[in-house]
């Protein structure tokens, strides 16, 4: 198995692991809350566990078949990935962590879901994935994922009454408080996904460059 595939095998294994892990305990054990399949499904309300099984999902795909090899392993899936995945770890470490405190073993799955993978998936892109040949208008395409996710959180949130994120809380915020928020944060996924597209463009001229010798 290649360096590639190995390090893809390591992220897999983590990933799954963690989703695992955390599904466990919100079925468990949770914190708070309800067990059972109520908290089993309230899990999966949040996008740090849909980027998370995303992750598992793209990393199994290459470390069995190699990068471009269908539609999850492609380069452009990769760097996709990274955008949201970083989106994961800032936005919970920046703003979301101190509204919660956990222990043990839940400490442990909120440490691989929210710093682990957001730092080993940027960090295989940068270094593994060969660079060069993304394209500014695929930073609107990459917005569907994360559209998708926000579609089935508000409407498990009018549902429920229950919301993910404090931010997209329409029991406690206002509609037009709500609306800037998501704007907000679309903007966000376009602006980081317009910088890594435009660090891959610059990593692939470096590389070429660096292939031509003087004088050829």
């Amino acid at each position: 198995m290649d360096k590639m595939r190995a390090a893809a095998l390591a992220i897999a294994v983590t990933a799954w692991g963690a989703v695992g892990l955390q599904s466990a305990l919100s079925t468990l054990a949770p914190m708070t809350g309800n067990g059972g399949l109520p908290g089993l499904i309230g899990l999966f309300g949040y996008f740090t566990i849909w980027s998370n099984v995303l992750v598992a999902l793209v990393m199994t795909a290459i470390a069995r078949h190699g990068l471009d090899a269908g539609w999850l392993s492609r380069r452009g899936t990769v760097a996709a990935l990274s955008v949201y995945i970083i989106i994961v770890g800032a936005v919970y470490n920046l703003i979301l962590a101190s509204q919660w405190h956990p222990v043990g073993l839940h400490k442990l799955g909120d440490t691989l879901l929210h710093t682990v993978t957001p730092l080993a998936v940027p960090l295989f892109w940068l270094a593994l994935v060969p660079h060069g040949g993304l394209r500014a208008g695929q930073a609107l395409a990459w917005l569907g994922f994360p559209a998708g996710y926000l579609g089935f959180a508000m409407a498990r949130g009018a549902l429920t009454g229950k919301y993910a994120c404090p931010f997209l809380d329409l029991t406690k915020l206002d509609g037009a408080t709500v609306t800037r928020n998501i704007v907000l944060l679309f903007a966000l996924f376009v602006v980081l996904a317009l910088a890594v597209i435009a660090l891959d463009r610059g990593l692939g001229r470096l590389s070429r460059q660096t292939r031509i010798q003087p004088g050829e």
